[in-house]
């Protein structure tokens, strides 16, 4: 075998290796991105990319690559060096349509609602069932005053998700509260939906109480409240929600008893947590309350209780 054979094997031999230690790289840096990041966040992520941008230098054809480094640079909020790689990772692989999910979350955090859609419905009319596609369209839609199809996307995407956390029931009702009054009631059974599926979650329950006190379902917010009361350690900050709820349907005597009974809990705490600058305020407010004159509270007084209303059943939301 002479020189020359001996050089084109070794180029070829090398040009393999080198496509090898990419593809590897790039499923190492994925890994990194979907397990790690919070720890990027803090761990010098530009050190991460001047890494890449080495390997780029090597394997300047690798489409994988500047989706990786376009994707650091889109976690520490450079746009436009972000793009940049996006569109060099589209132009060496333009059958990626992966390539649209990460330009539309890119545009819709940069604040390009409209281009960010624009690449989300090209990305989901590949692939209709990617949850972080539905979950980010659906953020979009929001930002585009359109909540309802929000609400249609949150809920295709809780239908693709095995064992889905609170935030998507939470933002479907988001989205269907802000479509006006008339859509409380599937917010209310969305949020019944992740109940019953997910258990009584704080986060889901007073969300819900939120919406029942918006919809005037006071009974059904004042029965959440209860639930709630009776599992929670510190019972202080919802004994003073319950207050207020009691308060808005006139029921003074009652929500003074509970602004009472809060500050109570407040001063059983232990030193520690009495004194922190929250619970101070809490209990400045809970003072003022039942200090207050009666009086001075006569337009709830006025209100019309509704307190005997059936509760608010559970129920699933549809598209």
């Amino acid at each position: 075998m002479n020189r020359s054979e001996n050089s084109t094997r070794f180029r070829l031999a090398a040009r393999r290796l080198t496509s090898v230690h990419s593809r590897l790289l790039c499923l190492t840096t994925a890994l990194c991105l979907a397990m790690c990041a919070p720890l990027l966040a803090h761990d010098e992520p530009h050190k991460e990319i001047e890494r890449l941008s080495r390997e780029i230098e090597w394997s300047t054809m690798d489409a994988e690559l500047y989706l990786a480094r376009g994707g650091l640079h889109r976690m520490e909020g450079h746009w436009e060096e972000a793009l940049a790689d996006f569109d060099r990772a589209a132009q060496l692989d333009p059958l990626n349509s992966t390539i649209d999910f990460h330009r539309g979350r890119l545009y819709l955090e940069a604040g390009a609602p409209q281009a960010a859609r624009e690449n989300l419905d090209r990305f989901l009319a590949v692939h209709p069932t990617h949850v972080q596609g539905l979950m980010t369209r659906a953020r979009t839609l929001r930002q585009l005053g359109q909540p309802l199809l929000a609400a249609s996307d949150y809920t295709q995407a809780l239908t693709q998700t095995a064992d889905p956390g609170p935030v998507l029931f939470l933002e479907r009702a988001d989205a269907l509260a802000a479509a006006g009054d008339e859509y409380l009631d599937a917010a209310i059974d969305g949020l019944d939906e992740g109940i019953a599926l997910l258990g009584p979650v704080v986060l889901l329950q007073s969300k819900a109480v939120d919406l029942e006190v918006r919809a005037r379902r006071y009974g059904s917010a004042l029965g959440r409240i209860d639930q709630i009361l009776s599992t929670m350690p510190r019972k202080e900050r919802w004994l003073t929600r319950r207050g207020e709820v009691l308060e808005r349907v006139g029921l003074i005597d009652e929500a003074r008893a509970s602004y009472a009974e809060a500050l109570a809990a407040i001063e059983r705490l232990p030193r520690r947590l009495r004194e922190t600058p929250a619970t101070q305020e809490l209990a400045a407010e809970l003072i003022n309350r039942l200090e207050a004159d009666p009086a001075e509270r006569q337009e709830s007084d006025q209100q019309p209780s509704p307190l005997n209303k059936a509760p608010h059943g559970a129920g699933r939301v549809g598209k």
